[in-house]
């Protein structure tokens, strides 16, 4: 079967339905003179673009998230909260809240025990029905009551629960507790209809909070909390070295060795001079091993599909080896000793506290597995390492010395499994390489405990960090060019990352619209005059934005002046911010019936004074926002 083609016509845009009806009726399909299209990698055929955007860094990749790569920017993302009924789960009032979500779940509790309500109704969506089939009981809890971004510089009470909201997504892993330390870039993905649009939160966001486009609201977190409720960088390591190896030079980036071949003295040997004893800083004895080389516990008891398994070659060994040096002097890990074996290794290290212990050594296997990888032409999201690691504290001197003899000399137990072709491997070192013999490590590091590694080079050049790109990332999702550019790939599919000229400087930017968005309720108000036009004693609440005379009217009695037109400018979607305000404060009938008669207590005259001051703090953070934008454009043009 022949490959089938795209035959394409088009009639101008600016004809109305009626003149494109009265076209069609009156020309044969022969005269019609079709385009032939040829589809691009993505199956795309109209709106093609032309541009290099497939070359930039992805920001988020599924199977990144899924741990079965590590090639892309972030690894988790989520979309915001889905409650698919608003009235019930968000108020501005905290108090109406919590009345809500108790009659809610009274009612809920009362079919699920007599089989029918005897009250006014709830909103019933498929899930909250699936869970009265299941019999589940829902009961209220005062903390799941949590403040949220509902919309941008909006906030509202939102009651985050995974029964009561229809759909969670990845937030317990952003913000499992209340009042979680985590902030995140949210931006509104394969929006055909309206502008790219980005914002931040150190708050849950409402699923549509930029926009109820198909895609929603996307996340990106700086953060992620795993299930034992320990924060972990949610940038990847990947990201970071691509970053690394972009902007910095060889001697910046720490890609000397760790271990030089002349042993002449302390310092060329890598080691710093002797240092007070550090008490608080514990030595412990890991293992880590590759992937599948052992059967665990959990793959038999869960039926975990075992593939072939990872056994390093003896130049597999030397390029690990070099690999956990270079991650050491890189990230300044204290490493006493380390021996790596055809499928594992055994290793001692310093570190002040387990959680330190942990994120040392998970960027010693990501900083090695990326290396090995890369170098061995292995195919995408192949693992290296096993997920797990076994660690057990160093007590005392004498257990100290015994380690480092079993570290050390660990090829010998394993002679007659692996053969005595790899017993020297690391005898006598490798001292073109850079690395010393082990009679050399053993020597300096039975004192480990009055040692320390010496830091990284001097240099001029400033390091790079992930707090660095996750600001780096902010600035260039509000860059206009990049909008404009690449706005059709923006319809489509998520942002990805480029590589601009400085990027300290764009960092910097980021950082500072952050800074911003972030706290935007502590930032000095900006001083718009408030007019009081008429003393009615229940003004009709307004809302409204005139523009072209850079007035707020607020409702029958009250106006600020003096916005300046580039406030406008700072649009999150068609909206301004100012505008997105305005919106959610204006007083609007529940569509809930049942909300409508019980719980539609909402007045703006509650809240005049409150808006009126977020108002005057949002017009600096626009008027100040446009300012960063507009030295964005001239930078880059």
């Amino acid at each position: 079967m022949s490959q089938a083609k795209i035959s394409y016509f088009s009639l101008s845009a600016l004809q109305g339905k009626e003149a494109k009806l009265d076209w069609i009726a009156g020309t044969s399909f022969e005269a019609i003179k079709f385009e032939n299209i040829n589809p691009d990698a993505k199956g795309n055929w109209i709106n093609l673009t032309d541009n290099d955007f497939d070359s930039f860094l992805p920001l988020v990749d599924k199977e990144v998230k899924a741990g079965r790569s590590d090639e892309a920017v972030f690894k988790l993302f989520s979309t915001g909260v889905q409650t698919k009924k608003d009235d019930w789960s968000y108020s501005f009032s905290k108090i109406e809240l919590i009345e809500k979500v108790k009659y809610f779940i009274e009612t809920y509790q009362e079919c699920l025990e007599k089989g029918k309500t005897e009250n006014l109704d709830i909103k019933w969506d498929h899930d909250l029905v699936r869970y009265l089939e299941r019999k589940i009981s829902i009961i209220f809890e005062d903390s799941k009551v949590v403040e949220s971004l509902y919309r941008p510089y909006v906030k509202q009470f939102l009651y985050f629960d995974k029964y009561f909201n229809a759909r969670t997504f990845q937030m317990f892993h952003v913000f499992p507790n209340k009042g979680t330390d985590n902030k995140l870039i949210g931006f509104m993905a394969q929006s055909t209809d309206k502008p790219f649009a980005v914002i931040s939160s150190k708050l849950i966001p409402d699923l549509n909070c930029i926009s109820a486009a198909s895609g929603g609201t996307h996340c990106l977190p700086l953060y992620r909390y795993d299930e034992n409720g320990d924060r972990v960088e949610n940038i990847t390591n990947w990201a970071l070295e691509r970053f690394r190896e972009h902007y910095l030079s060889t001697q910046a980036r720490g890609l000397s060795p760790l271990f030089l071949s002349d042993p002449s003295s302390q310092e060329a040997r890598g080691l710093s001079p002797l240092l007070p004893p550090v008490e608080d800083r514990q030595l412990w004895f890991v293992t880590f091993v590759t992937h599948n080389s052992r059967i665990s516990e959990r793959m038999v008891t869960y039926g975990v599909q075992v593939d072939e398994p990872l056994i390093f070659t003896d130049e597999d060994q030397i390029f690990i080896a070099e690999k956990i040096a270079e991650a050491s002097k890189r990230h300044e890990i204290e490493i006493a000793a380390f021996n790596v074996l055809p499928d594992h290794v055994h290793m001692v290290i310093a570190a002040e506290t387990e959680k330190e212990l942990n994120e040392n050594i998970r960027k010693i296997k990501g900083f090695s597995s990326h290396e090995f990888q890369r170098s061995r032409n292995f195919d995408k999201g192949q693992n290296i390492w096993a997920q797990k690691f076994n660690r057990q504290p160093i007590q005392d001197e004498d257990a100290l010395t015994n380690i480092l003899d079993y570290v050390l000399n660990n090829h010998i137990k394993h002679s007659e499994r692996w053969g005595q072709e790899l017993i020297s491997t690391w005898g006598n070192g490798l001292p073109e390489k850079g690395l010393r013999p082990i009679s050399e490590i053993v020597q300096n590091c039975i004192t480990f405990r009055t040692r320390g590694l010496s830091p990284l080079p001097e240099t001029t050049e400033r390091e790079i960090t992930k707090l660095d790109i996750f600001h780096y990332t902010y600035a260039v999702l509000h860059h206009p060019a990049y909008r404009t550019k690449y706005e059709l790939n923006l319809k489509r599919e998520f942002p990805r990352l480029p590589f601009y000229g400085d990027f300290h400087q764009w960092a910097a930017w980021g950082k500072a619209l952050m800074d911003l968005h972030l706290n935007y309720e502590a930032i000095e108000p900006y001083g718009l005059q408030r007019i009081e036009i008429a003393t009615k004693d229940n003004p009709k609440a307004k809302l409204k934005a005139d523009k072209t005379n850079g007035t707020i009217i607020l409702d029958d009695n009250t106006q600020l002046i003096g916005v300046e037109a580039i406030a406008w400018e700072y649009k999150l979607g068609n909206r301004s911010a100012l505008e997105w305000i305005l919106d959610q404060y204006k007083e609007k009938k529940p569509k809930d019936p049942t909300i409508a008669e019980l719980f539609n207590t909402y007045k703006f005259a509650d809240y005049k004074e409150q808006v009126i001051d977020l108002l005057q703090r949002v017009c600096t953070v626009s008027v100040k926002t446009m300012a960063i934008i507009h030295q964005m454009s001239a930078e880059s043009s």
